[in-house]
């Protein structure tokens, strides 16, 4: 492939697209299993990297503009957080438990649910 890459940024995007598509058009069709994808996705990336250079590659499978095939890059793992302590035993009390939760001050429905899970 052209080991000549444009300096000027639009002409570097489009040359890796270029690239990339020249990569996936010599590729089987991407699986839509979950880990065969990240397999085929990371061997996209090396050859891109391959093709055009790891700074080349990252412009376009890193930037997440509009010209990035269908999530070419594998998403990078998220550091593990510690997993969120047991909840209490409830009180045996008359109050209902969307009442309990308010009281907590955590809150019900998906924010309370992501504030209670950050410890917030």
């Amino acid at each position: 492939m052209n080991s000549r890459i444009p300096e000027d940024s639009v002409l570097k995007r489009h040359h890796v697209a270029s690239q990339l598509g020249d990569i996936l058009a010599s590729m089987p069709q991407r699986p839509s299993d979950s880990v065969l994808r990240r397999h085929f996705d990371c061997s996209v990336q090396q050859a891109l990297s391959a093709a055009v250079g790891s700074d080349a590659a990252a412009l376009l499978l890193g930037g997440g503009g509009s010209a990035s095939v269908a999530s070419s890059a594998p998403a990078s793992a998220p550091a593990a957080s510690p997993a969120p302590a047991p909840a209490a035993a409830p009180a045996a009390s008359s109050a209902s438990a969307g009442e309990a939760e308010a009281a907590k001050g955590g809150g019900g429905g998906f924010f309370g649910w992501l504030k209670r899970l950050f410890g917030g």
